[in-house]
């Protein structure tokens, strides 16, 4: 993949000027702006934002709170990486916003950083769907908080991140489908406080330093027809306050 560094990194391609585009329907990165954070501001609701193969160096979190859709012009989550120095990649607020097909990761926040926003990919609410991506960094790689927040999350992986692969918190929902969770440093997905309430199928969950599962502090969560296995510590760890509804998963128990 290029390398492409913000508005210093890449010079824009010939005929283009940042003036081209008007509340388009779609923008794509870097034919129409060089730097993300400006092509986002040009994209309308139900319009899209694209990104053509490479690595970008965002210079500021993305905060993406219109119904948009943020992809790569491939689909393919290896062809483009959103690198981000800051605590986190992409902030979510959107009711009904998607990403797909994308890497991200977060180079800023350290994994002894812990709270709102430490982490690559920061949820606060919505029902929003992230679809087919690869997720790393050095904190969290997603956490979804907030008793009005219910994302689908499905097809992606979440790997190498500092603490928790997925964390759940603070009344959160959440649909994760066919993902997979491994080599996290804390646990592949951990559910935490009273009301928080994902429900979790079809994933792969491995290789975690801590547990697979990780729930405390209350929290309840569904789990169907999961794997987990070689995880150090153990592939569930539920505390006596917390509850969960395991079917079907291997091991259930």
């Amino acid at each position: 993949m290029g390398m492409i560094t913000g508005v210093s990194g890449l010079d824009k391609p010939s005929g283009t000027s940042d003036t081209m585009v008007d509340d388009s329907s779609m923008v794509t990165v870097p034919d129409d702006f060089t730097e993300p954070s400006e092509a986002l501001k040009h994209v309308k609701k139900g319009g899209r934002l694209r990104f053509t193969p490479g690595t970008y160096r965002l210079t500021q979190p993305l905060e993406i709170t219109r119904n948009i859709t943020v992809t790569s012009t491939t689909g393919n989550p290896k062809d483009v990486l959103l690198e981000s120095k800051h605590d986190t990649a992409i902030i979510l607020k959107a009711a009904n916003a998607r990403i797909q097909g994308l890497s991200l990761q977060n180079l800023g926040a350290e994994a002894k950083s812990i709270g709102a926003e430490a982490c690559t990919l920061y949820i606060p609410g919505g029902t929003s769907e992230v679809v087919n991506c690869e997720i790393t960094g050095n904190s969290d790689g997603i956490q979804v908080t907030g008793d009005q927040t219910n994302p689908g999350v499905s097809h992606c992986k979440i790997h190498d991140c500092g603490r928790a692969g997925v964390l759940v918190s603070n009344g959160a929902e959440g649909q994760f489908t066919d993902c997979e969770m491994y080599e996290n440093t804390f646990c592949g997905l951990g559910v935490r406080n009273r009301g928080t309430h994902p429900v979790v199928e079809k994933c792969k969950i491995y290789q975690n330093e801590r547990a697979g599962v990780f729930v405390w502090k209350n929290g309840v969560g569904i789990f169907r027809n999961n794997t987990l296995k070689n995880n150090v510590h153990g592939d569930w760890d539920i505390d006596d306050a917390s509850k969960v509804i395991r079917t079907g998963n291997t091991p259930n128990k």
